[in-house]
């Protein structure tokens, strides 16, 4: 039963008999609705008389904080990012140096990942700042990228909304990001998920 097992082998102790269940999974390559019709004794806990009626069936990806491991796959995330921006450059071993400084170091920041059966296909980086205005800690939400193949696909929703849920469960109270002036489909995108944008302008002093 191969994947599917994977997900339906532990069902709800009060689940007995016929189950109906939708799982909430995206089917990158038709957008096609996933449903799943599935029986078990769940009182025997008999998985081989499993009887599934499948119709589409995707592993949801899965979004998860960045490693050590991670920072070279993170890094050529970056260097597609740099290559779109107007300000920055790639530069792989500066992008392994600075992620290098923020995953694993959770005063620093943090990074998250998001992994598909083929890897890391997007990143998202929550940089920590204390806002005395609000009284509060915040976050800078830095370098959010797709890899191109799994753009339009819903990944960035998933990574944005993934990022804000943890920043507010942690206590911070804002969430700050900058973005190309001319970028219109990058402000569509934020704006559709509650950002606001500010009259503040900008500035920059290399050291």
């Amino acid at each position: 039963m191969g994947l599917l097992s994977s997900v339906i082998s532990k069902p709800s102790a009060t689940a007995i008999g016929i189950v109906m269940t939708e799982l909430p999974c995206f089917d990158f390559y038709g957008a096609r609705p996933i449903i799943v019709c599935f029986s078990v004794d769940t009182a025997r806990y008999d998985y081989s008389c499993l009887n599934v009626h499948l119709i589409s069936f995707v592993i949801m990806p899965n979004i998860r904080k960045a490693e050590p491991t991670d920072i070279e796959s993170c890094a050529r995330l970056l260097n597609i990012l740099f290559s779109q921006e107007h300000e920055f450059t790639p530069d792989q071993r500066k992008q392994e140096a600075g992620l290098g400084m923020i995953i694993g170091n959770p005063s620093v920041g943090t990074v998250f990942v998001c992994e598909s059966e083929k890897g890391i296909i997007g990143m998202v980086i929550l940089l920590n700042m204390v806002s005395t205005a609000l009284g509060k800690k915040v976050v800078m939400l830095e370098d959010m990228i797709v890899e191109p193949a799994w753009r339009s696909k819903g990944i960035g929703a998933l990574l944005l909304e993934h990022a804000s849920r943890w920043a507010r469960n942690e206590g911070y109270g804002r969430i700050t990001l900058l973005t190309d002036g001319d970028n219109v489909p990058a402000h569509h995108f934020y704006e559709d998920h509650g950002f606001v944008r500010s009259s503040m302008v900008a500035y920059r002093k290399r050291l």
